[in-house]
């Protein structure tokens, strides 16, 4: 049968066979793969009447069926279709335009901001057209590219038209970033080297956002719920603009009293946290973050919240829909109290918080035990509720494993540990950030502070200990020009920004690294491995901030933080550590204290290492630090799901022990404080559990709360997902909460 097809102007003609294999051809140049095979696979999907545009669609999807670990180059045969696709749609064909025509066009069709085509001269741009290497796009991968266009490339989402090639895309990201920093041609060609190369993980705002008319890099915003109509509703708006900016959400919902507790004298009576998270969950569900992704967000409890046995139900998957908010994510706060007298099986009281300020105020300070010890016999406190400790945490554990999105924060290691001198009493989405912040009273408050993430990450297996130093100072210099470019949500996330200059840097692709060693997480060498990583990533990331201190002067709030007393992370970690971590310090931390005493610091905190869920998917790297749950995975797109390989195929991934394949999640754990040690916010780590391994299937709650107890003991300071193997491994790299939310990257 002839097959004819139909091309992009209407005309139809006899389908020529030649231009699909001269088109494979390309498409397997100096990789193992074959073009016939690709071909024979792709017939099945031709018939009379195809679209070209289909043609080419069927052509990528025959080779993403190839893709195994066994033919691992099939994804870069498939990243290759894809591009010629995407190039001939920006193109016109198959050579790129010039950097300078290219930001001219987009400039005029809307869809760069004005300081692309007003902040370079003709011939500044010119010379870095020159640097440019289009060719390094065949580095990507079937997912990447699918992800670049999906997500990150300026594009119309209504028309799906694609304005830019990957390329283009970090050239104009370097040159956003850098573009007020002193000798910056010479800066912005080295960090395009970095980005390409994929030395530095960027986050989902700044790939999507830098160059766009969307002016918001930062990832989360931290947002404190007072206990009053005003600052709720006050606190509403600012989470409706956050969400719209792009921003994941992390709430404080500590503040909300009870339900039943008396308003204006008992003029009134509180109807409890419930109605008031359903107003946030409406938002959240509601505001769709400029096409790229869902709102989400984290709302923190105190463990003392008279509400507690109602809010751990919260997303229970059955009962009433009006006790339930499910499509909110929960963290609860934990602290030693708690911990011993869970241990130890006795009751605790809980108390509506309008009626202990004192214990809002001193949540994970040395106080706090003395304070709580007098609410508990304080006959003045009307609102008591006696319950066994161990309960609570019990029917935290059982959420936690059956929804996966209740998460634990230990506020007593994180207020002793970070570098804030104030107390920290809250995270964010994905429970990696710890700032200090306060309520707003009113719209567009200016005396709040709301907290913001702008975040970055360290690619460990693709920098090398020699370009390590540089890559930290390049991240630092840049995330610090991002606070001053871009634009805040409510004036409270600014004073926050620009007054502490907080950053949360943190690394990634540790599991490729650890395979590409031969080590196991569980391995005794593991933490002492981490533990050198993150001491180099640290020292350089402080020493990059000392450096801009010197430049610049040290943010306005250095004397708010451990720095300015002398503290480092080295003196305030927990020393439990010291049990399975015996490497010494390999950098001169006395010399840097000296510098930091002299000069100050930029930046009020540094490290924070998150999910790199999403982004990492450029980079063909794990995630994070987490292992991979298969060598296999496929990622979603909002395309479907495309497979992704685990990096290092075909030589070194039979060294990659699989996260479902440990025993328990003592190995990872110690990893984690390793990291912990050298990190002065937190660290977004997921917990993992074969339950075939446990009698008739069901994981004890017995190796759940050994758990809990070994993340405290390890000086951890949150703990995200609970993963259980489904056995259906091949979809685990679906995004879902924060990798669809605000700081995966």
């Amino acid at each position: 049968m002839d097959i004819h097809v139909v091309k992009r102007n209407g005309l139809i003609e006899k389908f020529n066979p030649d231009k699909i294999n001269a088109l494979l051809d390309w498409a397997v140049k100096d990789l193992n793969a074959v073009a016939m095979d690709i071909a024979m696979r792709a017939e099945f999907g031709l018939f009379d009447g195809i679209p070209t545009s289909s043609i080419h669609s069927v052509l990528v999807d025959s080779a993403v069926g190839l893709i195994s670990v066994e033919s691992p180059d099939y994804q870069y045969v498939a990243g290759r279709l894809t591009l010629a696709g995407l190039r001939k749609q920006v193109w016109g064909g198959i050579v790129p335009p010039s950097l300078h025509y290219l930001i001219q066009h987009n400039h005029d069709a809307g869809v760069y901001a004005d300081w692309v085509v007003q902040s370079y001269t003709e011939a500044e741009i010119h010379e870095l057209d020159q640097c440019l290497q289009h060719d390094r796009d065949f580095n990507l991968t079937a997912a990447a590219v699918r992800q670049l266009m999906d997500k990150y490339l300026v594009q119309d989402r209504v028309t799906k038209r694609v304005y830019e090639t990957p390329q283009f895309m970090y050239m104009l990201i370097a040159m956003g970033l850098y573009r007020n920093v002193p000798d910056r041609l010479r800066v912005i060609k080295e960090v395009y080297d970095d980005y390409t190369m994929a030395r530095i993980n960027l986050p989902t705002p700044t790939l999507s956002g830098m160059r766009s008319r969307i002016n918001s890099y930062a990832s989360c915003a931290l947002l404190q719920i007072g206990d009053s109509l005003d600052s709720i509703m006050s606190t509403a708006t600012a989470c409706a603009e956050a969400v719209s900016s792009r921003y994941g959400l992390g709430l404080d919902a500590s503040s909300v009293r009870a339900e039943g507790s008396p308003i204006r004298g008992g003029e009134s009576i509180h109807s409890g946290v419930i109605p008031i998270l359903k107003i946030f969950e409406a938002i959240v569900r509601g505001i769709y973050q400029g096409g790229v992704r869902r709102g989400s967000a984290t709302v923190c409890f105190n463990w003392w919240h008279y509400e507690m046995p109602e809010i751990l139900m919260l997303k229970a998957v059955t009962g009433a829909e009006e006790q339930r908010v499910r499509h909110l994510d929960y963290c609860i706060l934990f602290e030693g109290l708690f911990q011993e007298r869970a241990l130890q099986n006795r009751d605790v009281t809980l108390f509506s918080p309008h009626e202990v300020p004192e214990l809002l105020a001193n949540m994970g300070m040395p106080e706090f035990r003395e304070l709580y010890e007098a609410a508990e016999t304080n006959p003045a406190i009307r609102m008591k509720r006696r319950v066994k400790a161990r309960d609570l945490l019990s029917t935290f554990l059982i959420q936690r494993f059956e929804t996966t999105r209740y998460y634990a924060m230990f506020v007593d290691s994180v207020n002793n540990h970070c570098s804030w001198l104030g107390q920290v009493r809250m995270t964010n989405l994905c429970t990696e950030i710890t700032h200090p912040v306060t309520p707003l009273q009113k719209p567009r408050d200016i005396d709040a502070e709301a907290g913001v993430c702008i975040l970055s990450a360290v690619n460990v297996l693709t920098t090398s200990p020699e370009q390590l130093e540089e890559v930290c100072y390049k991240i630092v210099l840049g995330l610090d020009q991002s606070i001053d470019l871009q634009d805040y949500f409510t004036p409270g996330a600014r004073t926050f920004a620009t007054t502490r200059r907080s950053l949360g840097v943190g690394i990634t692709n540790l599991a490729a690294l650890f395979a590409s060693e031969g080590l196991a997480y569980d391995s005794p060498e593991a933490p002492n491995r981490a533990a050198q990583i993150m001491e180099s990533v640290s020292y350089y990331l402080i020493k990059a901030s000392v450096r801009l201190a010197q430049e610049y002067g040290p943010c306005d709030g250095f004397y708010e933080t451990k720095w300015s007393q002398g503290l480092l992370p080295i003196d305030t970690y927990k020393k439990t550590v010291d049990e399975f971590v015996t490497e010494p310090l390999h950098h001169d931390w006395e010399w840097l204290r000296s510098e930091i005493a002299i000069h100050g610091m930029r930046h009020s905190t540094l490290t924070a290492i998150m999910p790199v869920e999403s982004s990492s998917v450029l980079q063909n790297a794990t995630n994070g630090i987490e292992p991979p749950k298969t060598l296999f995975v496929s990622k979603s797109s909002k395309s479907g799901f495309v497979p992704m390989l685990v990096p290092g195929i075909g030589k070194f991934h039979q060294n990659y022990k699989l996260a479902f394949e440990y025993e328990n999640n003592v190995g990872f754990f110690r990893v984690i404080a390793a990291l912990q040690k050298f990190t002065d916010m937190a660290i977004s780590a997921n917990a993992y559990y074969q339950p075939s391994r446990y009698k008739d299937g069901l994981v004890p709650q017995s190796v759940l709360m050994r758990d809990h107890y070994d993340a405290y003991r390890f000086g951890l300071h949150t703990m995200y997902y609970l993963v259980a193997d489904d056995g259906d491994q091949q979809s685990a790299g679906a995004e879902s909460g924060c990798a669809g939310g605000g700081c995966a990257l």
